[in-house]
């Protein structure tokens, strides 16, 4: 009886050790796809930097047109636990990943860079492909300063973009008024081409002493409209 006590504890103990031991390891996985220096994945707990963050720009400012391919340049600044060291940094994009990182594409997640002494790295480029939906999204990126058995540092930084067609205006070329000054009761001929670079344009109107009248397309992308004023 003693001995059957003494089993039943020590499974119960087991169970209790590992199920412990299974949250911990479910709690501080911050970076599933993510690598860190001198391990293979970064579990375990991880601190964030008091002074370090993550600078990003892109080369198309923060509005892309969907499904387009774009530059972020980042650059780590005063990541001052890290000073003097080879890291890791870019975009957790597995599953759940970081930020809308998972919406993107990229042309590689994660790229070593060195940290100076001043806690400031030089800048790093990443090809980055927008998704095709248009909203505005944060893509999030981490440098992890990882030692096996050692103390686990991270800066961070966001960007906003935002995916969405242009919406440009018309453009208004070669407009041409056949009198000027123009005599009572005379005919003047108003042409102008008119370009969109989004679409065709059927319809153009012209606003004539308070009111809007519909230009004739006579020829490709020009309209023209003849007026004899009232008064």
């Amino acid at each position: 009886m003693k001995i059957n006590r003494k089993i039943s504890s020590f499974l119960i103990t087991t169970i209790l050790f590992l199920s412990i031991l299974g949250f911990v390891i479910a709690d501080t996985e911050f970076f599933p796809d993510f690598t860190g220096e001198g391990h293979g994945g970064c579990h375990g707990p991880i601190t964030e930097s008091a002074s370090g963050y993550i600078s990003l720009t892109s080369n198309s400012g923060s509005s892309v047109n969907p499904s387009e391919t774009f530059t972020i340049t980042i650059q780590i600044l005063s990541f001052s636990e890290a000073q003097g060291r080879n890291i890791e940094v870019g975009f957790p994009s597995g599953s759940p990943g970081r930020g809308d990182n998972k919406d993107f594409s990229f042309n590689t997640t994660q790229q070593p860079i060195n940290i100076d002494s001043s806690g400031n790295s030089v800048t790093l480029d990443f090809q980055v492909t927008a998704p095709a939906t248009e909203l505005t999204y944060t893509l999030h990126s981490d440098a992890i300063r990882r030692v096996g058995g050692g103390p686990s540092y991270f800066a961070h930084g966001d960007f906003i973009v935002t995916v969405e067609v242009p919406n440009n205006p018309p453009q208004f070329n070669n407009i041409v008024e056949s009198r000027d000054p123009l005599e009572f009761g005379q005919q003047e001929t108003f042409q102008v081409d008119v370009t969109d670079s989004e679409t065709s344009v059927d319809t153009v109107f012209i606003e004539l002493e308070g009111i809007n009248y519909t230009m004739s397309n006579i020829v490709g992308d020009t309209f023209e409209y003849n007026w004899t004023p009232s008064t």
